[in-house]
């Protein structure tokens, strides 16, 4: 799996040798808990996953500092449980991905707790929960259990396993973070610049001079942009009654503060007293 150019170059966050490095990890996962213990390898695999979704997760974030602070223990996505559902939550990984990840979370937490009745941390792939789950996560994954053998089990768990890494790793290839954020100011001057030289900037000017504050001007000018991006109607018309209605909103409310604030004064004054 090779990254494309967007990835390589526009994401900008995306670490090319750390997915160099776990593309490399999955593809030999097989060979790699070969010699472990059932709850071994159980337990490394989870942890790839769950470093893959912390991968997706800080991608999708605004910033690397940003998602780094979001993986740290304690925090939102500090564990398995919270970046599946983080990951879930916000569109970062498909609803069968979801179903697959639960599995494993299920089948990774029977392994790392001790069995108190006697096998200790050997109550793993020749469980019957554990094979009907293992099963279950082999059909999601297209390869159907052919036997309840403990040997046949877990093969079946890392080749399933194997290929979620897979299509997380996929996931995280076109995962990118939302930089297209633009602070009020930014967004006025992209709003003047997009309109100058138009009609709708002759008008803008026309309600400038009107309003006769920068800073009411610029409010119309936030409110206005919020309205007009969802309004079926774009023309010059639709413009126009927009400024209008908004411009004299904030007059009548200018107007209503500046009667208020003479009633104080008056109230205020000494011949109130009296």
């Amino acid at each position: 799996m090779i990254p494309n150019k967007k990835f390589l170059g526009e994401a900008g966050q995306k670490s090319v040798e750390k997915f160099t490095r776990l593309t490399e990890f999955v593809s030999s996962i097989e060979m790699l808990v070969k010699e472990e213990s059932d709850r071994g390898a159980i337990l490394i695999i989870t942890a790839v996953l769950e470093e893959l979704l912390g991968e997706i997760i800080k991608e999708g974030t605004a910033s690397e500092a940003y998602g780094n602070e979001l993986l740290k223990i304690g925090q939102p996505a500090g564990d398995f449980e919270s970046r599946i559902l983080i990951a879930q939550a916000f569109g970062l990984i498909h609803a069968e991905d979801t179903k697959k990840l639960k599995i494993v979370q299920r089948i990774r937490n029977k392994a790392a707790h001790f069995d108190r009745k006697g096998r200790g941390f050997n109550v793993l792939f020749d469980s019957s929960s554990t094979i009907d789950q293992v099963a279950e996560l082999s059909l999601l994954a297209k390869y159907p259990l052919s036997s309840r053998l403990p040997l046949h089990v877990r093969l079946n768990f890392v080749i399933a396993t194997r290929t979620l890494m897979l299509r997380l790793l996929q996931r995280w290839m076109h995962t990118y973070s939302n930089t297209s954020l633009l602070s009020e100011e930014e967004e006025i001057a992209e709003l003047l610049k997009k309109y100058k030289a138009t009609d709708i900037g002759d008008y803008l000017k026309e309600i400038k001079e009107k309003i006769g504050d920068e800073h009411l001007f610029h409010n119309v000018l936030l409110q206005f942009n919020a309205i007009f991006k969802v309004h079926i109607k774009k023309d010059l018309g639709v413009v126009k009654f927009l400024l209008s209605e908004l411009s004299n909103t904030l007059f009548t409310i200018k107007n209503s503060e500046v009667g208020l604030a003479d009633k104080d004064r008056e109230d205020l004054s000494p011949e109130s007293d009296r």
